[in-house]
């Protein structure tokens, strides 16, 4: 599996237009950055990105400028992750970190990751964001849906707050071994992870449904997210930029969802609905 680096031009650009900029990439596919002094570089699997269609869904809507183009290969993405990978401390409560890392005092939650090609290490502030919100959940004996699971972080987190069961869903191959991965390292049990979208998903009783992911794929899925959650539910979204909140609440209100909580994190949003 291959990634592509895209370098853009943001020198004549301010912090406002650069925010919004980075959000079009990440609806449209993207799923890592990194800004850097009068450049942004974006990240994005070379099966999934077509420059045509880049051009007309974001850069014709703005005036920062695409510099090039570059293709990682899997090495070097992950030695570039392994050299640069620090723990993340969630609320001190929960530790992400690396097996090479010591493992942090005083912490209730300990999880291992090894991301990979997938996201999901609670550097991003939407995985940030998603396991605030968890934390602050009862969700002992319930039933876990989690869609766009990437490296598993949020279905470990639900087994070790004593989830009955747990389901993890995700498109790409690669997450999906990733998950099963890290699952393992962290000696969970009653997770199952599957290679597939949420209409392949048959469970119509889940308790709990955590979806990180872009603005387009969550208004395509809502109505499935609602017809699968229990009365009484809890629906977390994030993956969007506070510009999305309008018709990300539109959607899931016309699907008889009832918002409960919204936070955000450098415009990055999470929204928690009640059924």
């Amino acid at each position: 599996m291959t990634y592509l680096e895209l370098l853009f031009d943001i020198s004549n650009n301010d912090e406002e237009e650069v925010v919004f900029f980075t959000a079009s990439l990440y609806g449209f596919g993207f799923d890592s950055f990194e800004n850097k002094t009068n450049f942004l570089s974006a990240y994005i699997l070379d099966a999934q990105f077509s420059l045509k269609s880049l051009q007309i869904e974001v850069l014709n809507q703005s005036n920062i400028k695409l510099i090039e183009i570059r293709k990682l290969e899997n090495k070097n993405w992950n030695e570039i992750w392994e050299s640069s990978f620090n723990p993340v401390v969630i609320q001190n409560k929960c530790c992400i970190r690396a097996s090479f890392h010591k493992k942090v005092s005083d912490i209730e939650f300990d999880i291992l990751v090894t991301p990979k090609m997938s996201f999901g290490t609670g550097h991003h502030e939407t995985t940030c964001l998603m396991i605030e919100e968890i934390l602050l959940l009862d969700i002992n004996a319930q039933k876990v849906l989690d869609v766009g699971c990437g490296t598993g972080v949020l279905s470990i987190l639900a087994n070790k707050k004593k989830a009955s069961r747990i389901v993890a869903i995700d498109v790409d191959r690669n997450s999906f071994l990733n998950s099963l991965e890290n699952i393992k390292a962290n000696r969970c049990s009653e997770i199952d992870v599957f290679c597939q979208n949420i209409f392949q998903t048959n469970n119509k009783d889940f308790d709990l449904i955590l979806a990180n992911i872009n603005k387009n794929v969550l208004l395509q899925e809502m109505q499935e997210y609602c017809s699968k959650l229990n009365y009484g539910g809890a629906l977390i979204l994030s993956g969007f930029f506070d510009s999305d909140f309008n018709c990300i609440n539109t959607c899931a209100e016309k699907c008889g969802l009832k918002l409960n909580s919204r936070k955000e994190k450098n415009k990055w949003q999470c929204l928690v609905y009640k059924k």
